[in-house]
């Protein structure tokens, strides 16, 4: 991690990382869904 990185650029990678893992969280759990359906 650089400190000569500018504020915006480090929060612009944080929120980029937030959307990758609510997007991974949520197609794990579409297919823990699709699972359980499957199952029954």
């Amino acid at each position: 991690m650089l400190i000569t990185h500018p504020k915006k650029e480090i929060a612009k990678r944080d929120f980029k990382e937030i959307l990758l893992r609510n997007s991974y969280l949520r197609v794990s759990t579409v297919v823990l869904r699709l699972k359980v359906e499957n199952l029954e």
